[in-house]
């Protein structure tokens, strides 16, 4: 037996059969991942991996009619989710930034000093907490990051981009597609800063495999979710 696309259980004689898993409920059509899925009640792949990780089931209406895996329908030791997958695909270029920015020295100022209210509360919260976790986008530490100047970025890059593979980046994520990396890129190009080849070279990898996981990074809701790699179902 095959494994679920969603669940991972193998529980599938046959792939894009229009099989349905008897434990989550999945529709194995032949929908790519990011696509509408028509006989998964317009669900693409991806939130249903979201959906079931997070509930063990994806369809609330269905939710009691799944069952639990055998022992012989175990999920392949091999077996990731496609955030999974993403998250595994994107740390090798996490590390080449890590690599070439380990000389980087802490900068004098992160944002611009005696600019603004904002930048002056930027340095203030950069000085005094450490980029422990993603939600940091959800306090003072998203308005600093947005008022750091490339100096406060060159240096505290590769310490921020170590978060997108933790749960709940999404604002992270966002930002850093829409933003970030593009500022530090043009400033780059207008050599507003010291950097190396190397160093533009590590961004400009991060930042074209971060643009590929797009499709597989959001779906439908405008939400991002990324979440811990143990979770378990059933054990």
């Amino acid at each position: 037996m095959l494994p679920c696309p969603c669940c991972g259980y193998c529980t599938l004689a046959f792939r894009q059969a229009y099989l349905t898993c008897p434990i989550c409920l999945w529709t194995d059509d032949d929908k790519q991942p990011h696509e509408e899925s028509e006989v998964n009640e317009s669900l693409n792949l991806v939130r249903a991996q979201v959906l079931f990780q997070k509930h063990g089931y994806i369809f609330s209406k269905m939710k009691d009619l799944g069952r639990k895996p055998t022992i012989e329908e175990a999920r392949p030791k091999d077996w990731q989710s496609l955030i999974q997958q993403a998250n595994s695909n994107l740390r090798p270029y996490i590390n080449q930034v890590n690599q070439a920015f380990m000389t980087v020295t802490p900068p004098e100022y992160y944002a611009p000093p005696d600019c603004c209210e904002e930048c002056n509360a930027a340095n203030l919260w950069l000085s005094q907490n450490s980029l422990v976790s993603p939600n940091f986008m959800n306090t003072e530490g998203g308005d600093a990051i947005v008022s750091m100047c490339v100096a406060g970025w060159q240096y505290m890059f590769p310490h921020i981009i170590r978060l997108v593979v933790e749960p709940n980046s999404w604002k992270l994520v966002d930002a850093l597609l829409s933003l970030h990396i593009p500022y530090m890129l043009s400033c780059y190009d207008n050599n507003r800063v010291p950097h190396t080849q190397q160093q533009r070279t590590a961004i400009e990898a991060f930042h074209q495999t971060l643009l590929a996981q797009q499709h597989i990074r959001y779906y439908e809701e405008n939400e991002w979710l990324l979440y811990n790699s143990t979770i378990q179902i059933w054990s």
